[in-house]
């Protein structure tokens, strides 16, 4: 037999425990920081790293946004992943896909470290 979930309710059951982990956090000294990188305008993206900031915002994660113009080299992309690799208030990096033509999405994905 099926069973139907509650997908709002799991979510926000979610967002709470995730935001008590981040209170948790704050209390040692961190604050998670979410990097975000878009290139491009590509109306659907814009509206998934709008949500991902509201989400990220929530919980008590600071999010980072870097807009990058659709005409961006792959060589610029690389040093702002790069940069933000290093970038001691960034625990994680999104970059929102899809890119450009002209960019090798998985070149750039590699470029994130997994650490």
């Amino acid at each position: 037999m099926a069973h139907i979930i509650d997908g709002r309710k799991w979510a926000a059951k979610s967002r709470q425990e995730t935001a008590v982990d981040v209170a948790r956090l704050a209390e040692s000294g961190v604050r998670p920081g979410l990097c975000v990188i878009i290139v491009g305008e590509n109306p659907a993206s814009l509206s998934y790293v709008k949500g991902k900031e509201k989400a990220a915002t929530e919980v008590g994660i600071a999010s980072t946004l870097v807009r990058l113009d659709a005409g961006v080299s792959e060589a610029d992309l690389l040093r702002v992943v790069r940069e933000k690799n290093e970038d001691e208030a960034c625990h994680g990096i999104l970059v929102q896909l899809p890119l450009p033509s002209h960019i090798d999405p998985l070149r750039v994905i590699q470029a994130i470290d997994p650490r």
